[in-house]
């Protein structure tokens, strides 16, 4: 007979060793992960990490990108523009969002949109602390975007810029990237916060070690856009087209979501690229069309149109969209019909067909930018108008190589247009409601950015280095004989020969030597949008305004730079900018905010006291204008200040009703003898 006390014991025993075997590897797992993080292993993939060369503040982790790259030699870096961990309650911080074209590619530094948009609101609210934070990185989609949204919520953004939708196919962890990790979007987002766990980076380090051992290696020779791409073809309204649209909506949905949860107001742009001089990428004849006969015709198409007979081409491109409505080409070609026959509606419908048939998906589709529409109407979010500023600026309203480089990065007027575009998007909110003391703007001028010859050029070689390789294969030549030496200087920066800072030191130096310091200190602007923090470029800017006469501006650069790093010699440029200007009261107040930090200076101490005797030798002379000794003292205190002219007029003053006096003769003396 069976004891009835024995049953609730067994089950206990038997309930207890099912929840120890069940917890047993949760438990070890654990335990590893203590393990590895005590041995710093892996990667610390946080977005920010605290910046090396400030103290309390933080800069986007240059690993961050490593996380959403199956390889990791695909990742890719952004900008790195330090802001402090604790929000000025008086700056308006703002952070941008996207991928290579928000970036800026392929200018980078001052030739992205968001640089531009930054300049341009400084010059309209210059009293504003503006933060314009860029995050963007080549080759990422909405999944890094959205990873990226729930990070930046506890450093209090005032809005989020985004500019995204090109790489939703072949950007990291896209449905049609080599990098791919399925199509539904949960899951990969779950893996991506997995991969935050130590465990899990090991779990990748062990599968990539074995992937490597059986399988050849990448080709690091080919081109990023070549390595990213796993499925060539996706053909429009195809299973995995639509995974694409429907990653893109997932995620964007769950980030609108999460920023209209804590009231963060969102300016999002729809999408540009190239449609009149962008033939397809990947074309293919539908399924059952006779492919030889096909392109037989579409050869003869061309010939027409290369001989301008659009109207018998048009005839035959339509008698072949019978044949096949799918083909990229045929729309392409149709498009260009219809531009010689300046049929300028049809062509930009056929151009904008061509783009949606294109097999190979770097151009999004416009159910993209129909997507951004609908979430423009959401009451967080405010549209860029970039689009329609572009079809405003193109002839006919068709998107071409007048402002897009190929297939979608715009040139320097492009992201000029793009950052006017989020610059009216921005101003439309009430962001900047408190910030209404907006400088005067009739002097406003595109022409006065900081963005130098080397910039552009550089943008050019790399968009001929591009465009040499898959998928667009177009050779090309440079005389690198007959250079100037901004083309050189460009030219080993396209190909890392130089850092960005050496060649723009080189480029300061060749104006500099040249006596060209208006050209100079163009370059010497363009570091400091690079370098805000670093006293010493604005110091150099400062002495370029001493050579310019330009007085006004080397004083606001002494001041930021003496602001940064209170080095005496800063405050004293800076009171002599302002003694050039007889701004008495600003140049006192700076060298005694000077004789603060180093009160033994005796170059200060003799420049303030003369200031001051000017002071008090002026109120005198308002009493007794024609006071021959008092003349004669403020012309030598404005001679020891280097205010020679303004020193020779009073001597030469005194002279005229006392043709004798001795010590004005004295001063003229001295003036002459400086002079030679």
């Amino acid at each position: 007979m069976i004891k009835k006390s024995s049953t609730p014991i067994a089950l206990t025993k038997l309930f207890w060793f099912k929840m120890i075997a069940i917890l047993l590897p949760v438990i070890v797992l654990l335990l590893l992960e203590v393990v590895l993080r005590a041995f710093n292993y892996g990667t610390n993939y946080d977005l920010f990490i605290e910046a090396a060369d400030q103290e309390d503040q933080v800069v986007m982790n240059p690993m961050v990108s490593e996380k959403y790259f199956t390889r990791t030699e695909n990742a890719t870096i952004g900008f790195f523009e330090n802001f402090p961990t604790d929000k000025n309650v008086n700056t308006i911080r703002i952070f941008v969002l996207g991928a290579s074209t928000a970036v800026g590619f392929p200018y980078y530094h001052n030739g992205s949109f968001h640089r531009m948009l930054k300049w341009k609101l400084q010059q309209f609210y210059p009293d504003t602390n503006l933060e314009l934070i860029n995050l963007s990185l080549t080759a990422i989609n909405s999944y890094t975007l959205q990873d990226f949204a729930r990070q930046l919520i506890p450093y209090h953004p005032d809005a989020v810029i985004i500019y995204a939708g090109h790489n939703e196919y072949y950007g990291a962890l896209g449905v049609g990237a080599t990098s791919r990790l399925g199509s539904w979007p949960s899951l990969v987002r779950l893996t991506i916060r997995a991969r935050e766990w130590k465990v899990i980076q090991l779990g990748f380090d062990i599968y990539h070690s074995m992937v490597n051992f059986w399988t050849p290696k990448q080709d690091l020779k080919e081109n990023l856009m070549k390595r990213m791409v796993s499925a060539e073809k996706i053909p429009l309204g195809s299973d995995i087209f639509q995974d694409g649209i429907d990653q893109f909506e997932s995620n964007f949905n769950k980030m609108l979501s999460l920023f209209a949860e804590y009231k963060i107001p969102v300016v999002l742009g729809d999408l540009i690229s190239n449609e009149k001089d962008q033939s397809p990428l990947v074309a293919d004849t539908a399924p059952g069309v006779d492919s030889i006969s096909f392109y037989s015709r579409l050869f003869q198409v061309n010939q027409l149109l290369n001989e301008e007979n659009a109207e018998q081409a048009f005839t035959q491109l339509q008698e072949l969209l019978k044949i096949d409505s799918t083909n990229a080409e045929v729309h392409y070609l149709l498009g260009t019909a219809s531009l010689q026959s300046q049929n300028f509606e049809q062509a930009k419908i056929s151009f904008q067909n061509a783009k949606e048939f294109d097999l190979l998906r770097f151009r999004a589709p416009e159910e993209i930018n129909q997507l951004i529409d609908k979430y423009t109407q959401k009451p967080i979010v405010v549209k860029a108008e970039v689009q329609k500023k572009f079809r405003e600026a193109s002839d006919h309203g068709i998107i071409g190589q007048s402002l897009v480089l190929e297939h979608l990065h715009p040139n320097l007027n492009g992201y000029r247009i793009m950052a006017e575009a989020y610059f009216e998007a921005l101003n439309s909110t009430s962001i900047f409601d408190e910030h209404l003391t907006s400088a005067a703007t009739d002097d406003f001028n595109w022409d006065n950015y900081p963005l130098t010859q080397v910039d552009s050029l550089y943008g050019y070689y790399g968009t001929l280095i591009l465009k040499e390789g898959w998928p667009f294969f177009e050779p090309f030549e440079l005389d690198t004989v007959n250079r100037s030496l901004p083309e050189a200087i460009a030219g080993a920066l396209v190909v890392k020969q130089l850092t960005w800072e050496q060649a723009m030191e080189k480029l300061y130096q060749h104006y500099h030597q040249q006596e060209k310091f208006q050209a100079a200190l163009r370059v010497t602007n363009a570091v400091i949008m690079e370098y805000p923090d670093r006293p010493a470029f604005y110091a150099k800017a400062g002495s370029l305004c001493l050579r310019l006469k330009e007085f006004q501006k080397g004083a606001a650069y002494f001041t930021e730079a003496f602001r940064l790093d209170q080095n005496p010699q800063y405050a004293y440029y800076a009171a002599l900018c302002f003694t050039r200007l007889k701004e008495w009261s600003r140049s006192s107040a700076i060298l005694n905010l000077s004789l603060q930090h180093t009160p033994n200076n005796l170059e200060i101490s003799r420049m303030l006291k003369a200031i001051e005797e000017i002071e008090i030798v002026q109120e005198r002379l308002r009493q007794n204008e024609a006071d021959p000794e008092l003349q004669n003292h403020l012309a030598r205190l404005y001679f020891l200040l280097g205010l020679k002219e303004d020193a020779r007029e009073l001597a030469e003053n005194v002279l005229d009703s006392n043709p004798t006096n001795e010590l004005a003769k004295q001063i003229l003396e001295q003036l002459n003898q400086s002079n030679t």
